[in-house]
């Protein structure tokens, strides 16, 4: 089974509609570090990916910080 592929329409996530669509709490995500894009000082999420993440197995999640373009 292969995991899905990132859609280009995507939406990003915050960490609460994330934890919503997961049925966990928010500290469960930060618990688990799972991968996240930080956009404007908040974290966002994009399910695809964080369905790969939890498929692959959650060796290493990092966040990539990413300035608001102006």
């Amino acid at each position: 089974m292969n995991p899905p592929a990132i859609a280009d329409n995507e939406p990003w996530l915050t960490k609460r509609e994330l934890a919503a669509t997961l049925k966990v709490s928010p500290r469960t995500i930060e618990r688990e570090r799972v991968p996240a894009m930080r956009v404007g000082g908040q974290n966002r999420y994009r399910l695809s990916e964080v369905e790969r993440f939890f498929f692959n197995g959650r060796s290493s999640a990092d966040v990539v910080r990413m300035r608001p373009a102006r």
